[in-house]
């Protein structure tokens, strides 16, 4: 027993010397490092950020160097006690808010952060908690499990009028673990799950050699399935080549607004009594009884795509407006102000090809909210 126990001792040593060995030799080769991947898998909140990551992140024209803390935010490091005199705002969100593309001094956020400092003549930290892809039901999910132990003064959601309507009704028809139902407790096969995914990404940011030979393996995979793809199959692959994702359906190329609703909660946003809304109305209202018992305050921000305006369809943002008035919470609408610009101005607020905000846009945001943000924080420690 002795001598198997020497042999398998011997085995794993000289496996794990091979592969230094050919880490280092093709760190010394000079193959590029390839891109960092920055999002990982959380049992509860599905999409996060891979904590203590840094790397390259590049989108269409703009790059940064972006580097994820500890807690998994766009953000510098904060300690969980709030220093004292300080105010602290939880900034909740999806990729506009989170904006990987830029530093946070070009963000709104940034922004906010430095003009409200100099304002209230003390201390303010927006604590970033922006995920790409999330939608209300991920943001209710990360105040209650991320946001709220940092002792936030206000709560800030950037609501975006893309696709998260559509997003919360489906996470609610998926049986999703339900932050209205505060079912946070992660199943085993999800805790299981949250290990192998993650475990693969650390391995692709920290090792060159895992990269080089995932990447292959991922080659030589497709190529193979193409060798026996069905023609039907290939020729399908042809006309979707180029196909614009995400155009408005034909049935909804009108200036008036649809008198048909479906249940496919694809054009949920367009109707203010849809399934969609029903459970993103319930959505902020628990975000803000949670903010409240938390000792903070909760604002809104909501805003549209520049698509979304360019397409004259009507969206029931009044009646948001309405919703928001009735239950308390200070907002601020970036609806009319984008469909009286001129297309060339609007134009300037996004990055062209890609519909997030450019550094222009963000500094416009930061402009339109930061009254808001004042008016909220001098109330709350007037």
């Amino acid at each position: 027993m002795g001598k198997n126990k020497g042999n398998y001792l011997l085995l794993t040593v000289t496996v794990l010397v091979t592969l230094l060995i050919l880490e280092g030799a093709l760190r010394i080769s000079g193959i590029a490092r390839m891109t960092a991947r920055f999002t990982c898998f959380h049992p509860v909140l599905g999409k996060v950020y891979c904590a203590n990551t840094v790397g390259t992140f590049t989108k269409t024209s703009y790059s940064h160097y972006l580097v994820i803390n500890s807690d998994g935010m766009v953000d510098r490091e904060y300690p969980i006690a709030k220093p004292e005199g300080t105010l602290r705002v939880a900034l909740l969100g999806d990729s506009f808010t989170a904006s990987e593309y830029l530093p946070t001094a070009d963000k709104f956020e940034g922004l906010l952060e430095r003009d409200l400092s100099q304002q209230l003549d003390k201390p303010v930290e927006i604590l970033n908690f922006g995920i790409s892809g999330s939608e209300t039901w991920d943001q209710l999910q990360i105040f209650h499990l991320r946001a709220v132990k940092y002792q936030p003064d206000l709560t800030f959601l950037a609501f975006y009028w893309g696709n998260d309507i559509k997003n919360n009704i489906e996470r609610l028809r998926a049986n999703d673990p339900s932050p209205l139902m505060e079912e946070y407790d992660a199943p085993l096969g999800g805790r299981i799950k949250e290990v192998r995914k993650n475990l693969n990404k650390a391995l692709w940011n920290s090792s060159l050699l895992y990269q080089v030979v995932h990447d292959g393996t991922g080659h030589m995979e497709r190529l193979v399935k193409r060798w026996f793809q069905p023609d039907y199959l290939t020729q399908i692959d042809r006309l979707m080549v180029g196909e614009h994702q995400g155009t408005v359906p034909k049935e909804l190329q009108s200036k008036e607004r649809p008198m048909v609703d479906t249940d496919s909660g694809d054009d949920d946003l367009f109707f203010w009594e849809s399934a969609g809304w029903e459970i993103t109305r319930k959505l902020i209202k628990k975000l803000n009884a949670e903010a409240e018992a938390a000792g903070s305050k909760l604002v809104v921000l909501h805003f549209p795509s520049e698509g979304l305006v360019r397409s004259g369809i009507p969206l029931p943002f009044e009646e948001f407006n309405v919703f928001l008035d009735q239950s308390g919470i200070p907002y601020v609408s970036l609806f009319q102000d984008y469909y009286d610009m001129e297309p060339e101005i609007l134009q300037q607020h996004f990055i062209p090809d890609d519909g997030h905000w450019s550094r222009y846009g963000h500094r416009y945001v930061a402009r339109q909210t930061r009254e808001m943000l004042f008016n909220a924080l001098s109330r709350q420690y007037p």
